[in-house]
Parts: C-alpha cells; structure tokens; sequence
C-alpha cells in the first residue's frame, strides 16, 4: 500500500523559527525537527448480514465529519505574547459532521463492488458471487479537529440506492445510524490521537 498518494501531512512543535542570517541564503530557517503524520488512516471492507437474497453493489464511500472537507492554517493571534500556545493552529475547513448525505469518494482502481447480505466478502462480477475480492480502502481523516462523523457504501454519489434487491431495502442519503430513542448519531472517534492506523469492518446490518 503506496500511502504516499494520500498526500499525508506531517507537523513539528515547539521549534523556532529564525531569520536568515546570511544575504542571498534562505530568510527563514529551523532545525532540530522531529515530525509526526497528522491524522489518522482507516482501511475498511464491507459486509452485509441483511439476508441471504439481499444484494447491493457499491464503487466508493460517501463520508461525513471526521474532517473529510479538508483543513485550515489558523495564524497566531495578532499581538498575543510569544508563549508555547501562540502558534499556528490545524482547524477544520468546512465542518460537515452533522451532513444529511456526506461527501462522495470514490475508489482511486474504479473498480465496482457487488455483496450479498450473507455476510460474506463482496465479489467484482455480479453474475459470479464467486468471483471474491476482499479488498480494503483506505481514507485519511482527520478526527483530531472533527471527531464525529460517519462512512457509508455508496455507489456514484450520495443519493443513488446501492441496493439492487427487489423490496423495501434502501439507503436513505440522510440515514447513519439511530440510537435506541431514535434519533440520529454521529460515530466519535475517542482516541484521536495523530498517526493511528485503523482496520475496521463496515457491516450493514438487519
């Protein structure tokens, strides 16, 4: 896995910066570095357990919140004293946690992914289930500045019904799970800490 094509974004603290010292040379220069990968990766495959005459196929992930509209550099505060805590600052760009449908993306292969509601791995050719591939996506998000948020199958955008069953079944755009007062929630990543690397399992259930 090439990571390098996620364009990941590494920090340093707490080292100074100084004027250049010498004419034509650089104006500004800063040594002693140690940097660490800000943000978080997250490889996720798909499953469903909605029942075995259940199909759906899906080519990407519509997400929501966990920073997934980018960040902004937020400047020092203007004639603050120079202390530890008046430095540039990673905010979220455009906070969308609290998204009806979420933000798109697609697979970087263009490959097409069809599932079957037994749980088992999905497969590439829909007349041939068993044609498995069980491969795993990787995002990289950002829940230090948004930690809420959510990931979906999705399938060419936001709003198209990935299920291909005849029936009831149905991926609302603004559905992401209910809690047991039903009403909506929005998953928080509780260990926001930067640099983690997670494997999870995207199931849709009953």
């Amino acid at each position: 896995m090439d990571l390098s094509k996620l364009y990941p974004l590494f920090t340093s603290y707490n080292v100074d910066v100084n004027p250049g010292t010498k004419k034509g040379a650089r104006d500004y220069y800063s040594t002693g570095h140690r940097f660490r990968l800000y943000g978080q990766f997250v490889s996720v495959r798909c499953r469903m357990t909605n029942g075995r005459s259940v199909e759906a196929r899906y080519n990407g992930f519509a997400v929501r919140g966990y920073g997934i509209l980018g960040l902004r550099l937020d400047a020092p505060a203007p004639n603050a004293k120079a202390n530890l805590n008046n430095r540039p600052v990673l905010r979220v760009a455009v906070a969308s946690s609290g998204s009806k449908e979420g933000t798109f993306v697609r697979f970087s292969d263009n490959k097409t992914y069809y599932i079957k509601g037994n749980g088992e791995s999905p497969y590439l050719n829909r007349g041939n289930d068993q044609s498995k591939s069980d491969a795993a996506y990787t995002l990289y998000l950002f829940p230090g500045v948004e930690p809420y948020g959510g990931i979906r199958m999705a399938y060419d955008n936001v709003r198209t019904n990935i299920f291909l069953s005849q029936g009831s079944y149905q991926n609302r755009p603004y559905y992401w799970g209910l809690d047991e007062a039903g009403k909506e929630i929005g998953r928080r990543v509780k260990d926001t800490t930067p640099g983690k690397f997670h494997n999870i399992l995207l199931v849709v259930g009953k």
